[in-house]
């Protein structure tokens, strides 16, 4: 699925990646009541026998782990809320049991802890989250991403190869990427030293062959089961 958010492109694939083979996801386990937000019941009755094939899981776990992310959008907008400056992110890690990861700033720590667990536990999520220590706001890494998508717009009018940019937060960075083929323009290379000056370690830079698409889910921009959406800005439409 394809949605443009704000001008921006967001991708939603099967594959959960961006260019290369890996797969960073989200995920999260509620061992409680069912969720409340992000779809129905009928919607995970539906994915689940696919998502249980695309993990070697039985039917019982995958209705499970979409459950778990049905619930993580609404999880997040609130800790947004609630945390501020302290909000990390939220993604859901494949490699781990489709759990959900939330970031805190220079944490965790006993307050964020229990903020978050509060939240949870009203959503019906009881486990199946972990909470990681990050360098950088969720907010703060969306500024930067905001700044870099409208003059990767800029200097990509005109140009036959595009740059690319997208949040990862699993890596708490933006990443910025330029195409394997194709000559970048002067502006574009501009851009690219730019960015890496005024970003520093906040930026990931690197490439893609064909089309850029997504590796990690970034909430709002990703539809259940989030198999792999990014809030990408290419300055050129869809991506994918």
């Amino acid at each position: 699925m394809i949605r443009r958010l704000a001008g921006a492109i967001v991708v939603v694939s099967c594959g959960l990646l961006l260019v290369t083979g890996n797969t960073v996801a989200m995920a999260a386990p509620i061992g409680g009541d069912a969720p409340r937000s992000g779809g129905t019941s009928s919607d995970t009755d539906v994915e689940a026998p696919g998502f249980a094939r695309e993990r070697g899981i039985s039917l019982e776990e995958a209705q499970q782990r979409l459950g778990w992310q049905r619930v993580a959008p609404e999880l997040g907008q609130q800790l947004d809320e609630q945390l501020g400056d302290r909000f990390g992110g939220i993604w859901i890690d494949v490699h781990d049991g489709d759990r959900i990861k939330i970031g805190i700033v220079d944490g965790p720590d006993p307050d964020t802890s229990a903020i978050v667990q509060q939240a949870a536990e009203a959503l019906g999520l009881t486990e199946g989250y972990d909470l990681v220590s990050t360098r950088y706001s969720m907010a703060a890494l969306e500024e930067d991403n905001d700044w870099l998508g409208s003059e990767i717009a800029r200097v990509n009018e005109g140009a036959s190869a595009t740059l690319a940019a997208g949040l990862r937060p699993d890596l708490n960075t933006v990443e910025l990427q330029a195409p394997v083929e194709g000559d970048l323009t002067e502006d574009q290379q501009g851009l690219v030293d730019e960015a890496t000056d005024r970003l520093g370690d906040r930026l990931m830079v690197g490439s893609y062959e064909g089309r850029p698409e997504a590796r990690a889910c970034v909430y709002p921009y990703c539809d259940p089961p989030l198999r792999g959406g990014i809030k990408i800005s290419n300055g050129k439409g869809c991506t994918g």
